[in-house]
């Protein structure tokens, strides 16, 4: 039977549908673009405040402020976007941008301007700051810095060269602005004009900005005493000096900033150094390798317990090349000229990469590349991690031992036509040491916390390698269990099911077969399968809620998601460690996903979902006995006629493979009547079965404007 699928206008659908059918009215296109989604979702460190943007498909978003300890939405902002919940949680600060009209009808995209609000999370009253370009809220919420999105005053001229202008200019995209300091207790402000970057110490007593001006003579670093006094004092006071980024220290008194100077006005070739400002004293961090530099792009970041600062670095970039320019009569026949300024591209059949992806790549990661290194701020040392034969890091900045490198430099004309492959290391954190992994693999290894043994899939086995004595040992090889992903159907290396993780003493890699989790142990190579979903056709997986997380203790207690292969059905389970016991904790004919865990409390978020349950949010504490829900974003679904309830249909293949789709019928619909059909497949489709459907208009079909105006929805 030859299938044609049809987009219809919603006209049309109508017109075929039977509306006397049913009570509720049918869906059109207007109707979709009011459905909101929560964007940006915050949870309060303390677990207390939940706070996110309700986003339609196409309107105005609304900013939300829900009070979880009791279940109360507390405050809505107009407009309010890209929630941050400070770490007292007593604000919750919204970017409110311009209205959807005015951006459409905008000719002048720079002339908008976003104001912030903030939302006192103890009476859910408002304050407004208009024209923000950006701000920092304090973690104690008593400070506020912002800077006012207006063009800076011109600096006042000198008396003696009044129209002579600097040579000392700042980088076309540098912009400086006015900052304003609000005391939000007592609403005491004080401004520093000419601000290019600032940050808030973690105390809220200091702040540190660098101010740079449009002639650059007066640019300097200051430090300013967050008091009633707002006592400044001048770290640095030289021409054209400026700060690119700062960043303080977690817990302490102590900034890292990237400090350059306008002097030299090639951006890329313009040498910045990383400075310390610790005990009233300002030093200098040097690269590693003193042959390498600090440039403009380079990024800074502590780690979570401020024990290391990671850095970006470079080597030296030759002098640039002065363009070719006709400057005489030779000159207008000079071939190198001539060719220079035809901008010709030259192609050659042993160019690892064609063109276009050349460019692409130069513009967007080559050009300004850096190498991350490491400053330990116990031993005042710096290490360096990446470098040209090992470019980039899978950093975690919670890792103390190892962290993952990989470059693909040796494979770019393999990845142009065959996908990705990379040389993978263990970076020794403390030494810099580079020790070898894998090579020309397409599949990302799992490596543990010390160091020294790494888990990866080859030759269809899970392989652990340990790194002290280079001996490689098939872990799954003896294991009557599925590590290949069986439904792969690339035409590319079959991968593996992945890697949970790993103990925190490495002794044990937690790996996934098709069904289950296994515990292997590192020096035994024994096996314990820690869950038994293969008799019932589940798939456990653990739900990782913290990305910094390095490993797991021997006693943990893990979520872990339960889904049925063959009811779809997908849950949320416990799996105790040290008994190796699985615990039911959310279930039903639905799909259940838990989303997010307050950092410091017992506190968890998780959506329930069908193909009639929008997927609002619930609160729960860890046992999951009691949750509550919190948000009911899409009331305007009960007046919708939806469609009936999905069906899980099984069919053979061509080939006597079982096979199953999901089918939905239209709303009102009774047994024996012919309904126009929609089939829509893409690879797997049938795990669909309790997901709600994304309310969207676009190249993909919106299966309730079909299953509302009489049609039925095939999904094999």
């Amino acid at each position: 039977m030859k299938t044609t699928l049809t987009f219809l206008s919603s006209a049309l659908l109508a017109s075929l549908a039977s509306p006397a059918a049913w009570a509720q009215k049918p869906l059109e296109f207007k109707d979709v673009f009011d459905f909101k989604y929560a964007k940006n979702t915050q949870l309060s460190d303390d677990g207390k405040i939940l706070s996110f943007s309700a986003k339609p498909y196409r309107g105005n978003a609304n900013g939300q402020v829900y009070d979880l300890t009791t279940n109360t939405l507390i405050s809505t902002v107009e407009r309010g976007t890209k929630p941050v919940i400070n770490k007292a949680a007593n604000w919750v600060a919204f970017t409110q941008v311009p209205t959807l009209l005015e951006q459409e009808t905008s000719e002048k995209k720079s002339s908008l301007k976003n104001n912030l609000i903030l939302v006192n999370t103890q009476t859910g009253e408002k304050q407004q700051f208009a024209d923000v370009k950006d701000y920092v809220l304090g973690n104690n919420g008593q400070w506020l810095a912002y800077r006012v999105d207006k063009k800076a005053e011109k600096d006042t001229p000198t008396e003696d060269n009044s129209e002579e202008k600097s040579a000392i200019t700042p980088d076309k995209k540098d912009k400086s602005f006015e900052l304003v300091i609000i005391n939000l207790k007592n609403s005491t402000t004080h401004s520093l004009n000419n601000v290019f970057s600032y940050a808030l110490s973690p105390s809220d007593t200091q702040l540190l900005a660098s101010q740079s001006f449009s002639d650059g003579n007066n640019n300097q670093l200051v430090l300013l005493e967050l008091n009633n006094n707002f006592a400044q004092s001048v770290l640095i006071d030289e021409p054209g000096v400026v700060a690119q980024s700062i960043s303080w220290h977690p817990d302490k008194e102590i900034a890292a900033f990237n400090l350059g100077n306008y002097v030299n006005d090639d951006e890329r070739r313009r040498q910045y150094s990383l400075k310390l400002w610790q005990n009233n004293t300002l030093s200098t961090i040097d690269s590693p390798n003193k042959e390498w530099v600090i440039g403009k792009t380079a990024s800074i970041s502590w780690s979570e317990n401020g024990e290391r600062l990671y850095f970006e670095n470079h080597p030296k970039l030759a002098a640039k090349i002065k363009a070719k320019e006709y400057t005489d009569e030779a000159s207008l026949y000079d071939f190198d000229t001539i060719r220079e300024h035809k901008a010709l591209n030259v192609w050659h059949n042993n160019d690892a990469q064609i063109k276009p992806r050349e460019e692409q790549q130069w513009n967007k990661v080559n050009k300004n590349r850096h190498y991350s290194a490491v400053f330990h701020l116990k031993s005042q040392k710096a290490v360096q991690l990446s470098n040209e034969k090992v470019s980039d890091l899978a950093l975690n900045i919670n890792r103390s031992q190892s962290v993952l490198g990989y470059s693909n430099q040796a494979h770019l004309e393999k990845i142009m036509y065959g996908g990705f492959f990379a040389d993978y290391y263990s970076i020794n954190i403390n030494t810099g040491e580079q020790t070898p992994i894998i090579k020309n693999s397409p599949f990302t290894p799992s490596l543990a916390p010390n160091g020294r043994y790494a888990v990866y899939f080859a030759q269809s086995q899970v392989q652990l390698k340990d790194l002290k004595t280079n001996k490689v040992t098939a872990l799954s090889k003896a294991i009557n269990a599925t590590f290949a992903d069986d439904k792969h159907d690339y035409p590319s290396p079959q991968p593996g099911y992945g890697f949970a993780g790993w103990l925190n003493n490495s002794s044990q890699v937690l790996v996934y077969s098709k069904y289950d989790i296994w515990a292997f142990d590192v020096n035994t190579q024994r096996a314990e399968r820690l869950t038994n979903g293969k008799p019932s056709n589940t798939q456990y997986r653990v739900i990782k809620l913290d990305k910094n997380q390095v490993g797991f203790a021997q006693n943990d207690t893990l979520l872990v998601s339960a889904v049925n292969l063959q009811s779809k059905q997908r849950e949320v389970a416990k799996l105790d460690l040290a008994s190796q016991t699985v615990t039911n904790v959310l279930s039903g004919k639905k799909r259940i996903d838990v989303v997010k865990k307050a950092k410091h409390a017992d506190k968890y978020l998780f959506t329930e979902q069908t193909y009639h349950q929008f997927p609002d949010y619930y609160q729960s504490d860890f046992s999951f006995t009691a949750p509550k829900k919190v948000t009911h974003l899409n009331p305007q679904m009960a007046g919708f006629s939806w469609g009936e309830k999905p069906e899980l249909i099984r069919y053979k293949g061509f080939d006597g493979e079982d096979l199953q789709g999901v089918l939905i019928k239209p709303a009102g619909y009774k047994k024996g009547d012919k309904v126009p059909v929609v089939v829509y497949f893409y690879r797997y489709m049938s795990q669909r079965m309790y997901d709600f459907p994304k309310m969207e208009l676009n190249h993909r079909p919106n299966f309730p404007m079909f299953t509302s105006n009489g049609y039925a929805i095939f999904l094999p």
